[in-house]
């Protein structure tokens, strides 16, 4: 047998080792790990509103007020992320409840894997879930990803807007789609493969969020595994590889990704932006700042990303202000 035959042979051998484990950690992850009801394993304080077929999964300071503020997480945040925000902002004996949702596939809300993200699909869960709870006025305050179906929301529903507050927000304002640069993320095997074999991952989970943040002294093993705490869910790694294919082909020609839908917006808008965010940088507030009419900017000094949880003093405080003026 020549060398070079001999290689080849070595190669494959271990390319076939390499295939059948990653198959086994994917199975163990998907069968073993994501085995829990969410409806069972969510915490004491979830509760849960049903918007057809599906149960959103949510967190409540009721106050008996006529407003309420309604936090809509980024990427993995569920609502026990909110919990010190909310606990926080009611302090102040501001005169609103507080519900913090589980925008699916994030958290313990119950979805069909394959039930759908596009912006305009999440904004008619919001609008569901608001509907349901029989809210009349709101204040939505949006993080990140969450910016988006919150805008889509807002913009088709301004009678009930209050104030919108968007934070470090994801909105792809008069961003122009192009071809898909990533062909592979369509074929389901392969996305959910990766997925099944990141999301368990802790090494590679608090690395990313640590290449999300400024401060990254505020990124350990305690609060990745609150953000995370709903991965042992079933279906988890399906609804998530799911999102990322919407994510992904969502084709950007919603209201909120036109500049022109915010120029008549008749409520206020606030922005809470991190000035050291690399992820969403704050040029990003130029056109909202130049087309809304009543708007606000804070600036948060030496903050990334996720400013609730770098700073959460500084973060408070602009909420605060936010909420008040």
């Amino acid at each position: 047998m020549t060398v070079i035959k001999k290689a080849l042979i070595s190669i494959l051998i271990t390319l076939l080792i390499l295939i059948v484990g990653a198959n086994a950690w994917y199975f163990y992850n998907t069968k073993i790990v994501e085995s829990k009801k969410a409806t069972e394993s969510s915490p004491e304080t979830t509760q849960y509103m049903a918007i057809g077929p599906e149960q959103i999964a949510y967190q409540e300071i009721n106050n008996h007020a006529s407003t309420t503020v309604l936090f809509v997480g980024g990427l993995s945040a569920w609502n026990g992320t909110w919990a010190r925000v909310m606990q926080a902002a009611n302090k102040n004996g501001l005169d609103f409840n507080y519900i913090a949702i589980d925008l699916p596939p994030f958290g313990y809300s119950t979805v069909e894997p394959n039930s759908g993200y596009f912006r305009d699909q999440q904004a008619t869960r919001i609008s569901q879930f608001i509907e349901n709870m029989k809210l009349s006025q709101v204040i939505i305050a949006a993080h990140s990803y969450g910016a988006g179906p919150s805008a889509e929301y807002a913009l088709q529903h301004s009678g009930k807007m209050v104030k919108l507050i968007i934070i470090d927000g994801v909105l792809n304002i008069d961003e122009q789609k192009t071809s898909n640069t990533m062909p592979l993320i369509n074929c389901d095997y392969l996305r959910n493969l990766l997925i099944g074999l990141l999301i368990h991952n802790e090494a590679f989970g608090i690395s990313k969020f640590k290449s999300f943040v400024y401060l990254t002294d505020s990124i350990d093993k305690d609060l990745f595994e609150n953000y995370t705490r709903s991965f042992d869910t079933i279906g988890t790694t399906q609804k998530l590889s799911y999102w990322l294919r919407d994510y992904v082909n969502d084709p950007l020609t919603h209201k909120s990704n036109l500049s022109a839908n915010y120029k008549g917006i008749p409520f206020p808008v606030r922005l809470i932006w991190g000035n050291k965010d690399t992820l969403t940088p704050m040029n990003g507030t130029e056109i909202l700042l130049q087309t809304i009419p009543n708007v606000r900017l804070h600036t948060l000094d030496g903050v990334g990303h996720i400013p609730m949880i770098e700073n959460p003093e500084k973060f408070d405080a602009a909420l605060l202000d936010s909420l008040t003026h």
